[in-house]
């Protein structure tokens, strides 16, 4: 018989007590605003439900962003769909593209989907398209490459192999993040806060997250101020990172820096999970 009644441990305890003390917040700091405190569990963890239900009593909604691993069947879907139905989520979202999934057999985003409609659960699917080369509109220009994924993380080692490059000393500029003054920012479940994914300016669970941002000065970061003046080009010259071959764009050189940093700036670029070193 199904429950929805948990013991949770005293992590777990500590975990909601974190994220009701970031909510309310963020009430006060950031008025008319909507937060957003994204929970990275597995879909049978017990927090995962008690969050789900202490943002509803705090009048917040909630959804669930997945993978959809589990889907292996349609029935096994709803089974795993069922109890997050309950607590009362809003909506569910499951990643389908070649990334996450084979393109041959069953697709488990498709039956995810499926098994969400049946429960009367709205449900949609996100992808990113697999990066490709297009060429140049005239014999002068350079190939452009296509697609949604920005070359960090797993991308670095799974995606840049066929495409084209440029020598490192193109890479002067950052061109995905706005770091002096940036208007978003990335939580992790350690409580990091990321300018852009593996830089962090600070930790939530140490310091109020206000305050973070109050005393934020991208001139001064270790990381964020090179890349501020002159981009990946700036952090590995500024840092004597000497590094041969070349480089799909800002992103993939940077990223490669980073990587030679970490044992030098181990507070400003974590978490290690970005960076494929931790679990």
């Amino acid at each position: 018989q199904r429950s929805l009644d948990f013991t949770m441990r005293p992590e777990q305890h500590e975990a909601i007590a974190r994220t009701a003390a970031y909510f309310r917040n963020f009430k006060q700091q950031e008025k008319g605003k909507t937060p957003h405190f994204l929970w990275n569990a597995k879909m049978r963890f017990g927090k995962t439900f008690a969050a789900y239900q202490l943002a509803k009593e705090m009048g917040f909604k909630t959804g669930v962003v997945t993978n959809s691993y589990w889907a292996t069947t349609k029935d096994d879907a709803m089974l795993w769909l069922h109890p997050l139905l309950e607590t009362g989520i809003d909506d569910l979202t499951v990643s389908d593209d070649s990334f996450h999934h084979d393109e041959e057999g069953e697709n488990p985003a498709k039956i995810a989907v499926e098994a969400a409609s049946l429960l009367g659960l709205s449900g949609n699917s996100i992808c990113i398209e697999k990066p490709a080369v297009r060429p140049p509109a005239d014999i002068k220009g350079d190939p452009v490459i296509e697609g949604g994924a920005l070359f960090k993380g797993r991308a670095v080692e799974k995606l840049t192999g066929e495409l084209p490059t440029l020598s490192s000393d193109n890479f002067t500029e950052c061109r995905h993040e706005e770091l002096v003054h940036p208007r978003r920012v990335h939580i992790d479940s350690f409580g990091n806060v990321q300018v852009c994914q593996g830089v962090s300016i600070g930790n939530m669970w140490k310091n109020p997250f206000s305050k973070i941002i109050e005393e934020y000065d991208a001139h001064t970061h270790p990381i964020c101020g090179p890349l501020s003046r002159g981009g990946p080009v700036e952090l590995a010259r500024s840092n004597g990172v000497g590094l041969e071959g070349e480089y799909v764009d800002e992103c993939h050189y940077c990223y490669t820096v980073r990587v030679k940093l970490l044992p030098q700036f181990p507070e400003y670029l974590s978490p290690l999970q970005v960076y494929g070193l931790a679990v």
